[in-house]
């Protein structure tokens, strides 16, 4: 009687299996680490724009009482990146009370806003 001898190691097909397997959850991780590294980027590019919208804002409020109305543009480098800022000021339904609001983008041409920031400046008289 001739006994069959037993192989020890795996098939080709289930090492074929197996790298397939391996090769799937891999393209998984990068493209979860490209995601993630993509949106750190932008979450970068938003706090950037976000500083330099609190600058003007703040500029605004320290140099001008009481702003003129009217829509202003202007550009700064922060972060290595040039930002085009739009600020526009405008009357509330209040006399003493304008409106502010700056708005910031990498590209003036762009329909994406990075940036908005809305505040408010009052004249008050004394009595």
């Amino acid at each position: 009687m001739v006994l069959a001898k037993r192989q020890n190691g795996l098939t080709l097909i289930e090492v074929m299996v197996a790298m397939a397997i391996l090769a799937t959850a891999a393209a998984a991780i990068l493209k979860t680490i490209a995601a993630e590294q993509n949106r750190f980027s932008n979450r970068k590019m938003q706090v950037i724009a976000e500083w330099v919208a609190q600058n003007k804002m703040n500029e605004t409020l320290m140099f001008e009482k009481f702003p003129n109305t009217g829509t202003t543009r202007g550009s700064v480098e922060n972060g290595d990146i040039e930002w085009h800022w739009v600020q526009t000021v405008k009357n509330t339904s209040d006399k003493n009370l304008r409106r502010i609001e700056v708005e910031v983008k990498d590209d003036p041409d762009s329909e994406f806003t990075y940036a908005l920031l809305t505040g408010f400046a009052g004249q008050f008289s004394s009595r």
